[in-house]
């Protein structure tokens, strides 16, 4: 007997939008590419509740555009569709403006790439934190057990 397909896996995005995901732990990464723009309030929603926001090269233009309050916590591609102008703005607000030159990817793998390489030094640095937080808890039970 032949091997059937899988059945289709679904994919739930409730959560997101619901907001039952917030204080859960859960972490959200928006990329904003350069093309067509997603519902106005979808978006809004999405970008806001974020825990990294980031804008592919030329996304950035749109995200200007839409005149969100939040700025995205980079900018990454080869920068060849970024306006001067919004480059200025987004860096005098502390966005790390990310130039990965190659032409071998377009800039949406790269602003991914970057994501993942982000999320994982920020789970390291959490990580790192915690272990010196639990070191430094029982320095003063040391200090008080040595006098």
């Amino acid at each position: 007997m032949a091997d059937l397909p899988a059945p289709p896996r679904l994919h739930d995005n409730a959560h997101v939008l619901s907001g039952a995901g917030e204080g859960s732990g859960r972490r959200l990464a928006v990329v904003l590419a350069n093309a067509g723009a997603a519902p106005r309030a979808l978006l809004e929603r999405l970008w806001s509740r974020a825990t990294i926001a980031i804008c592919a090269d030329g996304g950035a233009n749109g995200l200007a555009e839409l005149g969100f309050d939040r700025c995205p916590d980079a900018v990454v591609g080869d920068l060849d569709s970024l306006l001067d102008d919004v480059r200025a703005a987004l860096e005098a607000r502390g966005t790390q403006i990310v130039l990965e030159p190659s032409q071998d990817t377009h800039d949406l793998d790269k602003a991914l790439r970057w994501v993942a390489e982000t999320a994982a030094d920020k789970q390291s640095s959490l990580r790192a934190a915690e272990s010196t937080a639990a070191t430094n808890e029982d320095l003063p039970a040391a200090r008080e057990e040595g006098s």
